[in-house]
């Protein structure tokens, strides 16, 4: 191309240039020419993808994260008991040898000591006692509905006491008769018996019991002939002699 020529070219038409390599030599170099208008883009196909490019630098080291505990896990199940352990050994430790006998202590005093002084005395004891009354002339039991009395005890004891009455009866009848004896309190009778004389026989009864007082008493020895009115309550029998020993009542305090 000549110089001070202004060549315009279209894009297609320089690819085509550069393409075929065609051309004139090189002239020398023009004055720069005002630039062109932008050309449109071209439709060339997308080259090849160009090599990876170096490796950029390490970044630097984030931020330490927040630090959260988790929550508890629930406990696990109780493991297995483990077998038990053989027994020790029991090793008893030898017996101590006996230690040496001490020294004899000194002889003591010999001296008696002075005598006590005498207790005082003690009180009076509760003079348990009994006592026997005697019948002292005979009686007739001459009504088949009555009893008769004997000797009595007179007024004895107190309220809770406790005593024994014994009485003894020696009965004598003509004829044939059944006879009893009894203990009265005054009130009632305490102790009764019964037996059945031979005609001009002696028949002796005993009667007893033991009562706890409510109050003092009198308790009177009775007899009674139930069959006829020949019968006698002795004051002495015929065996012995003995006068006034025949018929008796006797109290005792037990307690």
């Amino acid at each position: 191309m000549q110089a001070g020529v202004s060549v315009r070219l279209s894009l297609g038409q320089i690819a085509q240039y550069i393409a075929t390599g065609a051309g004139s030599p090189t002239g020398a170099t023009g004055a720069t020419g005002p630039t062109g208008a932008t050309g449109a883009t071209g439709a060339g196909p997308t080259g090849a993808t160009g090599p990876a490019g170096p490796t950029g630098p390490t970044g630097a080291t984030g931020a330490t994260g927040a630090s959260v505990t988790g929550a508890s896990g629930p406990t696990g199940p109780t493991g297995r008991t483990g077998t038990t352990g053989p027994t020790g050994s029991s090793i008893t430790g030898a017996i101590g040898s006996t230690g040496a006998t001490g020294p004899t202590g000194p002889t003591g005093s010999a001296a008696t000591g002075a005598t006590g002084a005498t207790g005082g005395t003690g009180a009076t004891g509760p003079g348990f006692g009994g006592a026997t009354t005697f019948l002292g002339a005979d009686v007739a039991l001459n009504n088949t509905a009555n009893f008769f009395d004997g000797p009595n005890t007179g007024s004895i004891g107190a309220n809770g006491q406790i005593w024994l009455i014994i009485g003894v009866v020696s009965l004598v009848s003509t004829v044939g008769a059944n006879v009893e004896a009894g203990i009265f309190n005054g009130t009632a009778y305490i102790a009764n018996s019964a037996g059945t004389v031979a005609g001009n026989f002696y028949l002796p009864i005993t009667v007893c019991a033991v009562v706890t007082l409510t109050a003092a008493m009198t308790f009177t020895l009775r007899a009674k002939d139930s069959s006829n009115v020949n019968g006698t309550l002795l004051t002495t029998g015929v065996a012995t002699g003995a006068a006034n020993k025949a018929t008796s009542i006797t109290a005792i305090r037990l307690a």
